[in-house]
C-alpha cells in the first residue's frame, strides 16, 4: 500500500509502523478531526488462504465491542476493498507490548525471544 492513499474517504495513510504473519500495520490520520490512528491491512486472499475470515471477523467484532477497555486498542471502524481488509484502531504510539514487557521487566533476564 502506498503512503498518502485516502482509505474511505476518511483516512491518510502514512508509514508502516508494524507488521505480522498476515497483516501490515500503518499510522494513518483522520483527515477531518486529524486525530492519528493506525490501520492494520489484511489482504483477503491471504486470509482466505490461511482459511481465517472467521478469526478475522471474531477479532474485528471483538475490537469493536471493547470499548471501556484499558488494555485493548479500540477498533474505530472496519473498511474492505476487494483486496484488503482493513482495521482502523487507537495508535499506540509508546511502542509494542514487546518492548513495554521488556522495559518494564526491570533486568529479570527477559528478552524479546523469551517475552515471545
Amino acid at each position: 500500500m502506498s503512503t498518502d492513499k485516502i482509505l474511505g474517504d476518511q483516512y491518510r495513510v502514512g508509514a508502516v509502523i508494524g507488521h505480522g504473519a498476515s497483516s501490515v500495520v500503518y499510522e494513518c490520520t483522520d483527515i477531518t478531526t486529524h486525530n492519528r490512528y493506525a490501520v492494520k491491512v489484511l489482504n483477503k486472499a491471504q486470509v482466505r488462504r490461511l482459511d481465517m475470515e472467521e478469526a478475522f471477523e471474531r477479532e474485528a467484532m471483538a475490537l469493536k465491542s471493547l470499548t471501556q477497555c484499558a488494555y485493548v486498542t479500540r477498533a474505530i471502524d472496519i473498511l474492505q476493498s476487494t483486496r484488503n481488509y482493513y482495521v482502523v484502531m487507537d495508535l499506540a504510539d509508546r511502542g509494542s507490548l514487546l518492548q513495554h514487557v521488556v522495559k518494564t521487566n526491570g533486568g529479570n533476564g527477559l528478552t524479546p525471544a523469551a517475552v515471545r
